[in-house]
């Protein structure tokens, strides 16, 4: 990509100036804060499930990326994708989890939450 194609003021343009080295400009960073502080925000609005297995890696100590490792997940951003809501796992994955950690997986009657469709 040529500089004068960067689309400055954007997280794609934040991305051009890290991949060649560079400090980014102005407003590329301001880019990059806002999606950091979205990034935030949606692991604040984590689900009930989210932030419970959050709560259970950080009683059993370990963090985002040596769970990871223990599952056998390739990407070490796997496990807080999962805890804030962003990636899906199946009653598999949650039942390995559960078993890295100690815990076990229990349903409790009560509300049930709507979910936005996927």
């Amino acid at each position: 990509m040529r500089p004068e194609d960067v689309e400055h003021g954007t997280q794609r343009g934040y991305a051009w100036h890290r991949r060649r080295g560079e400090h980014a400009c102005g407003p590329c960073m301001e880019a990059h804060g806002r999606d950091l502080a979205n990034r935030r925000a949606r692991r604040a609005e984590a689900s009930p499930l989210g932030r419970s297995l959050t709560q259970a890696r950080q009683r059993a100590g370990l963090s985002e990326a040596e769970l990871a490792e223990q599952l056998g997940w390739s990407s070490p951003y796997s496990v807080g994708w999962v805890e804030n809501g962003s990636r899906r796992v199946s009653l598999q994955a949650l039942e390995e989890w559960a078993a890295a950690l100690g815990c076990r997986i229990e349903l409790i009657p009560g509300e049930v939450l709507e979910e936005s469709a996927a």
